[in-house]
């Protein structure tokens, strides 16, 4: 019985709906490499595929590079990149030999649209993000782990759409700027600084980025004005947001009036806690925990979105786990007793949600109890029609620990009467 040839076009749907269907680039690429072995039509049509996106590390770079090198085909069908520093070495003055090979490959994938990096030596980001921004300069995509010179790198990347970073440094105010190098020599395949070429640093404002965000996870807590620097020309864009809130900084969202997904990461958690003693000095800033100042902050950061109109649907309280401080206590979370300032008790800071918020995800918070949120969820139904506490609420996720919990059953109760489902993860 003869074989069944499927014709070519079927060959790369049925390739691009296991891509897209696939769980992490590391889980496909084995399986598309063995379709590319198959047959001359699946190989055509899952090379594309293999090399749409790269990942090159120190144990896959070198064979990487040999296979762009060897087929120029395979150049314009980068689309994404991950790179990693590990492995080279050398100065700003003396390149790394493999970093200079791996510059002069990369530049000549001019399709790039996403793009992370990570563990480069710090002598070479500077170096690095004047290659980004003069080879991508219509990135979409940019993950950096590395701060340095990053912001610098934002103010020429006007196209950028989705920003993760795990901090970002805002030069001060007369602080300096990294202007741009003088050119390369004709001869060099890259635009970024020639080694030896003269970098100064000229006073003046940090540049203004001119992007409009559409996802912004902007690492460590920023000062609010370099947030609003980063931000301004997003405010009408941005839809997903995760921000991290402290007791010491406070962050308005009234601008953002797109925002359908906001994290707010109680970065709290990385603040030492009080010792016995004296505190600080007059005049000298508080830099200990103080978890009933950080609702407050949440709850204000919250009201502002309510004002703002934004079509919130998730929100998610986020608690980072780290080992060298106590949990967020459930108590500072959702207080017993009413609290002075605004008068709102019991029901914390769910007293301050947007009634467009539809799921609320706390799955994250170590010290909260089942007990907490059925009493949260009942006091917050004694003033429903005052306060439109979580009137669009219809899933609340939480820890799967919490099933385990006294006061389990009541919280379903209370929750049930409410018409909001449980999500545990």
């Amino acid at each position: 019985m003869p074989s069944v040839q499927l014709p070519p076009e079927l060959v790369a749907d049925v390739l691009d709906t296991f891509v897209l269907s696939s769980p992490s680039h590391a889980a496909r690429i084995p399986n598309l490499a063995s379709f590319a072995v198959v047959s001359r039509k699946w190989h055509a049509a899952a090379t594309p595929l293999l090399y749409r996106n790269l990942y090159l590390d120190s144990r896959r770079r070198g064979k990487i590079l040999d296979a762009l090198e060897g087929n120029e085909a395979l150049l314009p069908v980068v689309r994404e990149l991950s790179l990693s520093g590990g492995g080279l070495s050398g100065t700003e003055h003396e390149p790394d030999a493999e970093y200079a090979r791996l510059k002069r490959v990369l530049t000549q994938c001019g399709n790039v649209q996403r793009l992370s990096y990570h563990c480069f030596d710090a002598s070479t980001l500077l170096d690095l993000t004047w290659f980004v921004s003069d080879t991508w300069p219509t990135l979409r995509y940019l993950r950096a782990d590395q701060s340095a010179h990053l912001f610098d790198l934002l103010g020429r990347l006007p196209a950028l759409e989705t920003l993760i970073a795990s901090s970002i440094e805002v030069p001060a105010q007369g602080g300096s700027v990294t202007p741009r190098p003088p050119p390369s020599p004709p001869s060099a395949p890259s635009r970024s600084p020639s080694p030896g070429s003269t970098r100064t640093s000229t006073p003046g404002p940090p540049t203004r980025p001119t992007f409009r965000l559409k996802r912004l996870d902007s690492g460590s807590s920023p000062r609010p004005s370099d947030f609003q620097l980063l931000t301004s020309s997003s405010a009408s864009t941005l839809r997903s947001l995760d921000l991290p809130l402290s007791s010491l900084t406070s962050q308005d969202l009234s601008s953002f009036t797109s925002l359908e997904r906001l994290t707010l990461t109680l970065a709290e958690r990385y603040l030492p806690l009080p010792v016995p003693g004296p505190g600080p000095g007059p005049g000298q800033p508080a830099t200990t925990r103080n978890d009933a100042r950080l609702v407050r902050r949440l709850r204000h950061t919250l009201d502002r979105v309510s004002a703002s109109g934004a079509p919130l649907r998730v929100l998610e309280v986020h608690e980072p786990h780290y080992a060298a401080t106590a949990p967020i206590a459930a108590g500072a979370l959702f207080p017993e007793e009413e609290e002075e300032e605004d008068g709102r008790a019991g029901a914390g800071f769910l007293d301050a949600v947007p009634r467009c918020v539809e799921r609320l995800e706390l799955q994250t918070l170590e010290a909260l109890e089942a007990r907490d949120i059925a009493r949260a969820f009942a006091s917050a139904s004694e003033r429903r029609a005052r306060s439109g506490c979580c009137d669009g609420l219809r899933q609340l996720v939480l820890a799967r620990k919490v099933a385990l919990q006294d006061g389990a059953g009541e919280m379903r109760r209370v929750l049930e009467k409410r018409g909001v489902e449980v999500v545990w993860e």
